[in-house]
């Protein structure tokens, strides 16, 4: 069981529930000040400025009604320049009248002309061109009329006495030889001149309908409008039900009055109404609109109370938003100190799972990267005990082997016999070298350097004890001497390949020992020219030493070298092991020179 971490979260979850409730109250306290202060701001403007919100209103509404009729009475009068500048009707204009065929077919060809232009033109009901010269009348939308009475013709050269263009609805009733069109029109009148002798020779009349201009007045059912001429007579009314003509016809100087006062509230037909009045600058004419006031206000009345529902939907949704969002954001912080509890309480073995990708997730995944070393730790430091013991163990009792005893005594005999007190000597120094390095003082960790020495005094006694069987060469990168690697590492490795690579092979055998530098990590490397290990046994051993390691793994001394290497620095460090028999082996450990670089100073 491990032992319980001594950590106390408790004030911690008190602080935090309290956070989000005081975020909380914050928020909603600010949005319902923000509420209230909006509320009060537009109250008082309502109040105050109320009568002239409304007249505001309708006059702008009333403007864009005069603008839209300026557009048309400008349309019509760019039309009557069109007719005025064209080359036919200025040529015709100075011909006099006559049945010639070719003038009989151009007065038809500029008839064509007429119908044409008042076709396309939306707003024209019927174009007139009348010719002072010929007396010839060509409306649009009726036949050439060339035997005009006295009184017509004269009443046309009246028309051509003013310079400017002029608006009238008393164009039509005179013409009662036209029977066919409607008497309800409005007439734009201009005199045509000749671009050459600069004299009046003819008149432009283009008609319209009144409901043109009516349809255009109507605008919505709470807007009355009067058209008046500049003599104050009344062209068009477009008027509701809730005003009556004949009394408006009756007071319309008296509006007007009033509007020249400054005025735009008074009673209509005893209604409250909002008047304003605007002048036509193509026509002269007035343009008088009225409304109630009442609608109105009760348009406005309305609009503040949208507003102010407006205001208070927002403050609920973004209270309920607020209450969403805190929750969101202390829910993940509560899930973690659930969690944090329970490896409190000594359970290491807690996963947060959770696919999060925003900063809760972040803190989640190191959470759990967090707690997984801890556990490895604590895992590694108690599977580094038992290997540590066992390995020493089992490497002491290799050492004090009876076998391994006798024969270094028996070739101490041997050579004491023979006189070879050279070979004695170095045999007895090597022997005493390596238990000296191996014992190492009881540290974990041993200097390259010292390491390589145990490896010399080692490799010296199995020489001499295999007489002229191999040699053993020293690769060694100077730089890391100093760095200290675990003990019992390499030794074992190097054991193996003289008793089970090079002891079986017949002919001189060869051993070579690296220890270098590559891409940020140490590689030591024994190589041997032995008898290699075939296939089917080298994959047995790759397979072994990655297994659980127990007393009945065969390949014991190269597991436990394996599992250490990966409990010291992870598990993508270790052995690797390269072999083809009757060709020889080459056993790598790889070992992070970052690691190693911070038990260079222990």
């Amino acid at each position: 069981m491990l032992k319980k971490l001594p950590v106390n979260l408790e004030t911690s979850s008190d602080f935090i529930l309290t956070s989000k409730l005081k975020m909380v109250l914050y928020m909603v306290t600010i949005m319902f000040l923000v509420f209230i202060i909006m509320n009060v701001v537009f109250s008082k403007m309502y109040s105050e400025n109320v009568r002239e919100v409304v007249k505001r209103e309708f006059t702008n509404k009333v403007e864009q009604t005069c603008r839209y009729l300026d557009l048309v009475i400008e349309k019509v009068e760019t039309t009557s320049e069109i007719i005025f500048t064209n080359q036919l009707v200025q040529d015709q204009a100075l011909e006099s009248r006559s049945d010639d065929p070719a003038q009989v077919l151009k007065r038809r060809d500029l008839l064509s002309f007429l119908q044409g232009i008042a076709f396309t033109t939306e707003e024209v009901n019927s174009i007139d061109l009348f010719l002072n010269k010929s007396q010839v009348l060509l409306p649009s939308d009726q036949g050439v009329y060339s035997d005009l009475d006295e009184a017509t013709t004269d009443w046309y050269h009246q028309l051509q006495e003013t310079d400017e263009i002029v608006w009238t609805d008393d164009y039509g009733p005179k013409l009662q030889f036209l029977r066919v069109r409607p008497l309800n029109q409005i007439t734009m009148v201009r005199p045509l001149v000749s671009v050459v002798t600069w004299e009046k020779v003819g008149l432009i009349a283009i008609n319209l309908e009144k409901r043109v201009i009516q349809d255009l007045l109507a605008g919505d059912s709470d807007t009355n409008n009067i058209l008046i001429n500049q003599s104050g007579k009344i062209i068009i009314a477009s008027l509701n039900s809730d005003y009556d003509y004949g009394e408006i016809a009756g007071n319309i100087m008296e509006i007007r009055e009033e509007l020249k006062k400054g005025k735009s509230f008074g009673r209509i037909n005893g209604i409250n109404s909002v008047f304003v009045g605007f002048r036509s600058s193509s026509t002269g004419w007035e343009l008088i609109s009225f409304a109630p006031v009442r609608p109105s206000l009760m348009k406005i009345s309305r609009f503040r109370n949208y507003v102010i529902l407006f205001l208070l939907t927002n403050f609920i949704i973004l209270s309920l938003l607020i209450l969403l969002i805190s929750k969101r954001m202390f829910d993940p912080v509560n899930k973690l100190i659930s969690f944090m509890k329970k490896v409190e309480q000594g359970n290491l073995n807690v996963v947060i799972e959770d696919n999060r990708k925003d900063e809760f997730g972040y803190i989640y995944s190191n959470f759990n990267r967090m707690v997984a070393n801890i556990r490895y730790l604590f895992q590694e430091l108690y599977e580094e005990k038992l290997l540590k013991k066992d390995a020493e163990l089992k490497l002491l009792q290799s050492k004090i082997n009876p076998h391994f005893i006798y024969n270094i005594f028996n070739n101490m005999s041997w050579l004491l016999e023979l006189g070879k007190y050279d070979d004695l000597g170095e045999m007895i120094d090597s022997v005493a070298k390596f238990h000296k390095t191996s014992l190492n003082y009881g540290s974990d960790f041993i200097k390259i350097a010292d390491n390589v020495e145990q490896l010399k005094s080692y490799a010296k006694i199995q020489m001499i004890r295999f007489k002229n069987k191999f040699s053993c060469e020293f690769e060694i990168d100077q730089q890391v001497l100093e760095y200290k690697i675990p003990v019992f590492i390499l030794q074992p490795l190097l054991e193996n390949a003289i008793c089970h690579g090079i002891e079986p092979k017949e002919d001189f055998g060869f051993i070579k020992v690296a220890i270098k530098q590559n891409k940020g990590n140490l590689v030591c490397t024994i190589k041997d020219n032995g008898v290699g290990i075939a296939k089917g046994k080298l994959n047995e051993i790759r397979k072994n030493i990655d297994e659980e390691l127990d007393d009945n793994n065969r390949f014991f001394a190269l597991a436990n070298v394996n599992k250490r290497i990966k409990l010291h620095y992870g598990p993508e460090y270790g052995l690797k092991i390269i072999s083809k028999k009757g060709l020889g082996t080459k056993v790598t450990v790889i070992m992070p020179l970052e690691e190693l670089e911070g038990r260079a100073s222990v």
